[in-house]
């Protein structure tokens, strides 16, 4: 529509110099006294030496007017130039908004789709992985000598998991001292961060499979020296591998080991060190667990 409007303004002024070209009255006066009767050829000459002497005589106004008819043409170049400019612009930051959007909208589906992905990797772990839980008894005396003390504990583990269990490894520890407050979860992630598995072997359990085992807990001397009475805990921590992935899982359980007294039924959890204690003075009070 604008290019068409270039058209008829352009049509417009070319026919405004023609009509002020044909009725001057140069050339009306030329035409006039053109041979009457002549043939067309002669009138076409006789014409063209009218408006060549009419070109002569005005050839200022004629230069004129065709410098406003370039005027004109470069105002309307300039403007059809503006104008495409400006689409191009438009078009341009329309072409980019588009882009930012698909380039948006891509990346969101790709964080939708790794999303899923996790979600679904971590349903089938949770629904495949096995998991393996323990059981701890006592199975003999809490001695001392110069070097430390130690216990044996009885350690069933068992896969109730839907898949095997590989490397599974128990480790038992006993320590008196720890920092205040005292949080079992942290102390259970704590000192069983210390228990490394790698290079050690370990056994299979399949689903529903049982093993049994007897370990012993020990401490060294420094952990208790110069102390008059000391109050025990036992950590037991368990750590194996899926089947399907390299990754390490963990189930422990931290107990304070007490003494009984069956003089007064009750519960004592002080002891002397250097003084043994036979297990069926003993008994495990189970103070915090945890298991990935």
């Amino acid at each position: 529509m604008r290019t068409l409007g270039h058209w008829i303004v352009a049509l417009i002024i070319a026919a405004i110099v023609a009509w002020m070209v044909w009725t001057s009255s140069d050339l009306q006066t030329c035409r006039q006294g053109m041979t009457v009767g002549a043939s067309f050829y002669d009138s076409l000459l006789e014409s063209r030496r009218c408006l060549g002497e009419y070109a002569r005589a005005n050839a200022a106004e004629i230069l004129a007017i065709f410098t406003v008819i370039l005027g004109v043409a470069i105002w309307l170049m300039w403007r059809a130039t503006r104008a495409l400019v400006s689409e191009t612009r438009v078009t341009g930051d329309a072409l980019v908004a588009t882009n930012r959007s698909l380039a948006e909208a891509t990346q969101a589906t790709a964080e939708a789709a790794k999303r899923s992905a996790g979600i679904a990797e971590q349903v089938l772990i949770a629904t495949q992985r096995p998991w393996v839980t323990f059981t701890v008894e006592l199975a003999g005396t809490l001695a001392f000598d110069g070097a430390g003390a130690s216990i044996p504990l009885k350690i069933g583990t068992e896969n109730i998991g839907p898949t095997p269990a590989v490397a599974v490894l128990a480790h038992p520890v006993i320590f008196c001292q720890e920092k205040q407050p005292f949080k079992a979860v942290d102390v259970i992630k704590r000192r069983s961060g210390d228990f490394n598995t790698a290079g050690r072997l370990g056994h299979t359990l399949s689903k529903g499979e049982q093993f049994s085992e007897v370990k012993t807990a020990g401490m060294g001397l420094e952990e208790y020296e110069g102390m008059s009475v000391i109050s025990p805990f036992i950590l037991v921590t368990v750590k194996y591998r899926l089947t399907f992935s390299d990754e390490t899982r963990m189930a422990a359980k931290l107990y304070s080991l007490v003494r009984t007294d069956p003089v007064y039924q009750a519960q004592s959890v002080v002891m002397q060190p250097g003084n043994s204690v036979q297990p069926d003075r003993l008994n495990l009070v189970l103070i915090g667990s945890y298991a990935d």
